[in-house]
């Protein structure tokens, strides 16, 4: 997953639903594997990966900083909550 977040190339941000396409597995899949923690510890790191390109693509205006500050802001707490 760590790989699939750093050498992500296709279009837009990089995303656990993408990688869970790619990979042939369900997002649910992944919330199951965030009990062990060497899995959830390199989930969070995908999750800073994500949430760094959002943030320079803002800085770039390639995407709108309000909308990024406020999908940044909900995606963390949704995945915090419902995972």
């Amino acid at each position: 997953m760590l790989r699939f977040f750093t050498e992500f190339d296709g279009e837009g941000a990089p995303s656990f639903e993408k990688f869970a396409r790619a990979s042939g597995y369900g997002v649910s899949d992944l919330a199951a594997c965030r009990e062990d923690e060497a899995f959830d510890r390199v989930y969070r790191e995908c999750n800073e990966i994500r949430r760094d390109y959002l943030i320079d693509q803002a800085l770039c205006r390639r995407y709108d900083p309000s909308f990024v500050k406020y999908y940044s802001v909900f995606y963390s707490r949704r995945l915090v909550s419902f995972w």
